[in-house]
């Protein structure tokens, strides 16, 4: 069986599990659905809150035929890392092919931000 690594210490199951759950809330929330009683009963209270970012797992580096981007050679930050594999990655858009190892960092200038 093929080693692969699962970023952010949680355990197979426990990722797909948030992520169902997710894209069920999504999905009631899409159709014009508020959260439930029940989906707010245990919720933590945020007082003081902003929109911030945080650093979440991804890979960089020379991307080629991406299918947003183009076929032509381009330096790049993938979307949030979720599985890395001997010779592949999966992101939170799509799987990438792993090739060679990572020469020189480029500059943050270089570098195109998917989301």
């Amino acid at each position: 069986m093929q080693q692969v690594s699962f970023p952010g210490g949680e355990s197979p199951d426990e990722v797909i599990s948030a992520l169902e759950a997710l894209v069920r809330d999504l999905r009631r929330l899409r159709a014009g659905l508020s959260p439930t009683d029940d989906d707010l009963r245990d919720a933590p209270q945020l007082d003081q809150w902003r929109l911030t970012r945080k650093e979440l797992p991804a890979l960089m580096g020379i991307a080629d035929r991406h299918p947003v981007l183009g076929w032509g050679p381009r330096y790049l930050r993938t979307s949030q890392l979720y599985a890395l594999g001997p010779k592949w990655a999966r992101t939170h858009s799509r799987y990438y092919i792993l090739r060679g190892e990572a020469g020189p960092v480029p500059h943050d200038d270089e570098v195109v931000g998917l989301t």
